[in-house]
């Protein structure tokens, strides 16, 4: 009997790496987050961006600071803060300003992990947005479109859910160009 299963692992194996990829979610679509071309201000909002073109927010006028926005050589950084809070949520825009990959100790370094491709609206991926949550409990987020993005870290839930209501007001004017 023993020697009869000895024969049959081979196959065995063989069939599981032909059935299991699909029963372990082979061809189930990536999560995604989609970007809308920009339209029209919110009211009580202001646009957050370096230019005409390319990747733009919606900021509250009210509830927070807004630092930053001085342009060096090829890129602008943008530094938002609740007005009673040390958490910071960073904008970074310019060609290459910004890795859409997280840092890879801050995701080794996290309990939980999440990534999802970041899509325009003709379904082009350009980007991927990954968040996590610390050790300590605190969350992080790393949203990166291209070269430009967003970004916190060490944010409490309540500074997250500041900081996840900008960055998912994000939207593209793209370039008539391109």
């Amino acid at each position: 009997m023993i020697s009869g299963m000895r024969s049959a692992t081979p196959l065995l194996c063989a069939l599981l790496m032909f059935v299991a990829p699909a029963s372990l979610g082979e061809g189930q679509s990536t999560p995604e987050t989609r970007i809308p071309q920009c339209g029209k201000l919110s009211p009580g909002k202001k646009w957050i961006s370096w230019g005409q073109y390319g990747l733009k927010f919606q900021c509250p006028k009210r509830g927070v600071k807004i630092l930053g926005g001085k342009p060096d050589v090829d890129y602008v950084k943008f530094i938002i803060r609740p007005v009673h809070g040390n958490a910071a949520l960073v904008l970074w825009f310019g060609g290459m300003a910004f890795n859409p990959q997280p840092r890879g100790a801050q995701v080794h370094d996290s309990v939980t992990f999440r990534q999802s491709k970041v899509v325009i609206f003709n379904g082009t991926e350009i980007g991927l947005d990954s968040r996590g949550q610390k050790p300590d409990m605190t969350v992080w987020r790393h949203f990166g479109v291209q070269a430009e993005g967003a970004e916190y870290s060490s944010a409490s839930d309540r500074a997250a859910a500041l900081f996840d209501s900008i960055i998912e007001t994000a939207c593209l004017v793209p370039h008539p160009n391109k």
